[in-house]
């Protein structure tokens, strides 16, 4: 069975490929294997849930409406091939408007380092971008604009932590792969956890840049030499085909000159909107307790964090169960 061509889309029922006739569950539950390649000595299998009898037409076609790498590897059991998706000059600069953009509400992104990026916005798209070095400058625009904060908790964590302690609007993101539920993209801290907001770093920025691509995002930015930074740090994103050691295939996006601080402190700036205290427009299912691993944006590393945040924030940690 194949997608679509096995479901009538519009009576969401499934469908003989050839006859178009109705298939029942019991079809379904009792159809054979036709080899393809007869002459091979080596048989395999393709199982989708396509085939699976407890899964009907409509729960296929909502999925497929959904994340798209979700519904190749985990519905349809295939690989996902996206194609060269990128965000470009002209991308954004197609979104630009000169209309006022302003709400009333606000919400802020940053990215850390030594030079720290952020992009302010409301929830129609980004208005104000800029880098600054003092912390002060932060507390400046927390008191000047009082938004909705989203800030990079890595690769330490402790000023992010004293903005989610001072400041009841603020959340640090921390970029986490869900293996309990992969549907799941980004999910809020809940109990000892509050304060912080998880996202799986490369399905969520595919969904932003998704909303950048489809004009559901304008951008109000002001005309002024920070803009050409802005810019060059979209066009440098490149989306790679990487592999992991079970020789699962996914994609993974990097940076050709490791400059994507503004991507980043824009993909804060969307996690605030999505957020559980903004405007709602992603409402994920809460978990806790997961078995996951962590993916640390920029510096390319790789793996469990959990005994680096039970230091930094006085959790309790075991090796073998995470932060408790």
């Amino acid at each position: 069975m194949t997608f679509p061509e096995s479901i009538n889309m519009e009576k969401k029922f499934f469908q003989c490929k050839e006859c178009k006739g109705k298939l029942f569950k019991a079809d379904r539950r009792m159809g054979r294997w036709v080899a393809q390649n007869p002459n091979s000595k080596i048989s395999g299998y393709h199982i989708s849930l396509l085939m699976a009898p407890w899964i009907d037409a409509a729960e296929i076609i909502k999925d497929s409406e959904g994340d798209q790498e979700y519904f190749y590897n985990f519905v349809l059991g295939e690989p996902y091939s996206p194609g060269d998706i990128r965000v470009g000059r002209s991308t954004i600069l197609d979104n630009w408007t000169p209309r006022n953009l302003e709400t009333g509400k606000w919400f802020l992104g940053v990215d850390v380092g030594n030079i720290k990026h952020y992009v302010l916005g409301s929830e129609l798209g980004p208005v104000k971008i800029g880098r600054f070095t003092k912390w002060a400058d932060l507390d400046d625009m927390m008191k000047q604009y009082k938004p909705q904060l989203v800030i990079d908790a890595m690769p330490d964590n402790t000023m992010s932590k004293y903005y989610v302690e001072n400041y009841r609007t603020a959340l640090m993101s921390f970029f986490q792969e869900n293996k309990n539920n992969p549907k799941t993209i980004v999910w809020w801290g809940e109990g000892d956890k509050q304060g912080v907001v998880y996202s799986n770093r490369n399905r969520v920025l595919d969904q932003l840049i998704d909303e950048i691509l489809n004009a559901k995002i304008l951008f109000g930015l002001s005309s002024d030499s920070e803009i050409k930074n802005y810019l060059k740090h979209w066009e440098t994103l490149r989306r790679c085909k990487i592999t992991d050691n079970r020789g699962i295939e996914s994609y993974a996006w990097d940076s050709t000159t490791g400059e994507d601080h503004y991507v980043f402190a824009t993909l804060y700036y969307y996690l605030d909107t999505l957020g559980n205290f903004g405007i709602g427009k992603y409402i994920p299912e809460a978990l806790r307790g997961t078995e996951s691993k962590i993916l640390i944006g920029r510096d390319n590393t790789v793996g469990d964090i959990g005994e680096a945040l039970a230091e930094n924030n006085g959790w309790d940690y075991k090796e073998d169960d995470g932060i408790i």
